[in-house]
């Protein structure tokens, strides 16, 4: 499946800041999901305000990281 990016780059780079690898290896999806690298298995999400989404990881500045 090709992708495609769909998100703003303020949520990508946060993620990437917080998992410490580079802009490049975040992949959005049009779920609000992302990806790192070739590994579609585990997906994170960023959102403003707690979620129930996944296991909670941390904070990436003001939002909150969950991972699937």
């Amino acid at each position: 499946m090709d992708q495609v990016d769909f998100c703003n780059d303020d949520k990508r780079t946060a993620l990437a800041d917080f998992l410490g690898i580079k802009v490049d290896q975040v992949r959005s999806w049009s779920d609000g999901s992302f990806t790192t690298g070739d590994n579609d298995s585990n997906d994170y999400k960023l959102t403003l305000s707690p979620s129930s989404y996944g296991i909670f990881q941390g904070r990436a500045g003001k939002y909150y990281v969950n991972k699937n």
